[in-house]
């Protein structure tokens, strides 16, 4: 196993790069990609940040009950300062992400070399730290500069309910404590909200689809393959994913929404054709595939082979998230 010995702050630099990359890939809006890739550059700049390296109780304890221990006894940072709270964070934001392949990005963060700090290795190229935090949101296509502007930019997007979240957390950065909330899942939640059953139901199966293909590339003495796997996947462990983020979709909406919700992916669904959505599902598969990559060549004709042959199978099983009750 090969290790790669980094100077701190050029690792946390590389982390905080590529995860920018990372969220201009993500198959949302404009708005909402701004909105994170601001909020990950605030956090990394100069929210307070729980500090991996010298607390003895992780942040993941210290969030889920934050009556175990007294929070003036833990250590926190301006930003993020070392590398196991960007490793940390980074993990965390990984977590939120329900629209594209996850795996993929194990080699960028979780590669099987491992990162190793060398306190003593000099920097070879500029920081984040070398930088101010106006020049990298420029740098990144951001046009929020401002705690009042990426309030304002919020409320517009996810209601008036936003200021009260930003006054929480900003009360938060004055005790120097754990953000009473996640903006990064806030933010991730409501473009979630946008994305109906029917079509959610596509993201589901081209993540399956392709994790089956990479199965098949690192596979490739095996000149046939099995379509029944993907039907057994589309009938059983999809189908139980399905309703569980169905669930987890309908959780926080309050009773009217829910209906709302439910009664747009009904209707979503019964006026549902693969056939119509063909390039749709190509477009999805090849961008899946490729991620975190940027799109900008066509579906090669392997992949539309591919495609081809279980486009059936995914019209055929789709009737049956029809019946799933929530």
């Amino acid at each position: 196993m090969k290790t790669n010995f980094w100077n701190e702050q050029e690792l946390i630099t590389k982390f905080l790069n590529e995860l920018l990359n990372v969220i201009n890939q993500l198959p949302y809006p404009g708005s909402i990609r701004t909105s994170l890739k601001y909020n990950v550059i605030v956090d990394f700049f100069n929210t307070w940040q729980f500090d991996d390296e010298t607390n003895n109780i992780s942040y993941r304890a210290v969030i889920e009950d934050r009556n175990k221990k007294p929070l003036e006894k833990l250590k926190f940072t301006e930003g993020i300062v070392n590398f196991k709270q960007a490793n940390r964070y980074v993990y965390e934001f990984i977590k939120l992400l329900n629209h594209v392949r996850v795996e993929a990005l194990e080699d960028i963060f979780f590669p099987v070399e491992m990162f190793l700090i060398d306190k003593k290795k000099p920097k070879k190229s500029p920081t984040l730290h070398d930088v101010d935090k106006y020049t990298l949101l420029r740098g990144s296509g951001i046009d929020i500069y401002t705690t009042d502007d990426f309030t304002g930019y919020l409320i517009k997007m996810v209601g008036d309910g936003f200021e009260e979240i930003m006054r929480q957390n900003i009360m938060a950065d004055v005790y120097q404590t754990p953000p009473s909330n996640d903006i990064n899942k806030i933010i991730l939640e409501h473009a979630s909200s946008k994305i109906y059953m029917a079509e959610e139901l596509e993201y589901m199966f081209c993540i399956e689809a392709v994790n089956y293909y990479h199965y098949l590339l690192r596979h490739s003495l095996r000149t046939d393959y099995h379509i029944d796997y993907l039907k057994k996947i589309l009938e059983g462990p999809l189908k139980l994913k399905f309703i569980e983020r169905l669930e987890e979709k309908l959780a926080p909406l309050p009773d009217q929404m829910k209906l709302f919700y439910l009664d747009c992916s009904f209707n979503q669904f019964a006026t549902y054709s693969p056939d119509v959505r063909q390039h749709e599902l190509y477009d999805k598969f090849w961008k899946m595939f490729i991620f975190p990559k940027q799109n900008n060549s066509t579906v090669m004709d392997p992949f539309i082979k591919f495609m081809d042959e279980i486009l059936q199978l995914f019209a055929n099983c789709g009737r049956l998230f029809l019946q799933v009750q929530p």
